[in-house]
């Protein structure tokens, strides 16, 4: 990705070791630290995709699910990638009804859900 520097992977890495850590307020200071929602960055949304992939691995989709109005608070456009990583963390819990409301949510956004074989 050409908008991400050296710099934002390391954040974007600790990001991720804080979280599947269990350590998601860590996770969430570096991300206000280092990616502050007053000065917005092309990779302020790999960021927070990171965290929701992170957190979707280890704890309820509530949890995860809450990055979304964050990542929409800072003016970042959710991708499929984001609704993937909302999706696996529904399905790693057997939340069906929260996955079938994020599918919708989707959708209506204009991106595809596309399945591969």
């Amino acid at each position: 990705d050409a908008n991400i520097t050296p710099g934002s992977h390391a954040v974007c890495s600790m990001i991720r070791a804080c979280a599947r850590t269990g350590h998601p307020m860590a996770a969430l200071h570096l991300l206000n630290e280092h990616a502050p929602p007053s000065v917005p960055q092309p990779w302020h949304g790999r960021a927070i995709s990171t965290a929701m992939l992170a957190c979707g691995e280890r704890f309820p989709p509530a949890q995860t699910l809450s990055l979304l109005p964050l990542m929409l608070k800072r003016g970042v456009k959710p991708t499929s990638h984001t609704y993937s990583f909302l999706l696996a963390a529904c399905a790693q819990h057997g939340s069906w009804r929260q996955a079938r409301m994020l599918l919708k949510r989707m959708v209506a956004e204009g991106l595809k859900a596309s399945m591969r074989d």
